[in-house]
């Protein structure tokens, strides 16, 4: 069995702690695996996984994406759908609510935080997003709402997982978010054993 897999999870980086300075974006240019999460009122958590050779690129597509409103679901502060994704609902949604459908689409933005953990280039070759959306597959839905699809291919994957949580900023968490994170999502997304997986994934 190859050598564990460390993920040193650093964040959160969202609406208020997202870089500014040329030193700071030039910080994130890196290779790395990444969560985003939303806690919405009424416990149901949303849940994207994705791994990128420049994360300050998907960071900042992302957040187009959000403010856009044409990429994906759209959800009401207690988790409820709005508007469902694809091109109908989204023409559908501008042309007759306009307004309420911007009002969700800023409101989804500012509850979005990141989480991500750096990787050496030779471990992009690794489908370690793929791994962490086959545990988080395992979360009931509801509450957790998962965002991706597991592959229907796959391989094994020899090398172990490991969080190492201890660079993460909590005091930038909500208490909700932080419980949500550190005792239900990242211990999911641990493992000591050898896995099923797909080489395939977002590597923008």
């Amino acid at each position: 069995m190859d050598e564990p897999i460390i993920l040193k999870w650093r964040g959160p980086l969202k609406i208020g702690s997202l870089p500014e300075s040329d030193t700071t974006i030039a910080a994130l240019r890196v290779a790395a695996v990444y969560i985003f999460f939303r806690c919405y009122e009424g416990g149901t958590t949303l849940l994207y996984v994705g791994m990128a050779k420049n994360f300050t690129n998907r960071l900042a597509t992302h957040y187009g994406d959000f403010l856009s409103s044409k990429v994906g679901t759209l959800y009401r502060s207690d988790g409820s759908v709005f508007r469902h994704g694809g091109l109908p609902a989204y023409f559908r949604s501008m042309q007759r609510t306009l307004d309420e459908t911007l009002t969700y689409a800023k409101a989804d933005a500012y509850l979005t935080r990141f989480i991500y953990a750096p990787l050496a280039v030779d471990q992009l070759r690794v489908a370690v997003e793929v791994a962490i959306m086959v545990r988080l597959e395992r979360l009931p839905t509801p509450p957790f709402i998962k965002w991706n699809t597991v592959p229907r291919t796959a391989k094994d994957l020899d090398s172990p997982i490991q969080s190492d949580n201890s660079a993460l900023e909590l005091d930038l968490f909500t208490p909700e978010e932080s419980d949500r994170l550190l005792k239900v999502i990242l211990p999911v997304c641990h493992t000591s054993t050898r896995t099923a997986l797909s080489a395939t994934g977002d590597r923008a």
